[in-house]
């Protein structure tokens, strides 16, 4: 693969918002001494959320009992 292309991949995920605020979380980390702790957990925390899996395994117990199938009558 093209390195520019890869490049402009992985500077579009890191400015898009779930991105930015997990570097900022990150970078208040490695400045912060008193609440570093806190800081890695809130980025940990963050990045879990916004990942896809996550979220699904989130929502599924919430959407479950809507997603029961219509009992259709055949139309012939």
């Amino acid at each position: 693969m093209n390195t520019l292309y890869i490049l402009s991949k992985l500077f579009t995920y890191l400015v898009l918002p779930p991105g930015v605020f997990i570097l900022l979380f990150f970078f208040a980390a490695m400045y912060a001494k008193r609440f570093r702790l806190f800081f890695l957990a809130n980025a940990t925390l963050f990045y879990l959320l916004s990942n896809v899996y996550v979220a699904d395994w989130l929502l599924k117990p919430l959407e479950e009992p809507y997603n029961q199938p219509l009992h259709v009558k055949a139309v012939d």
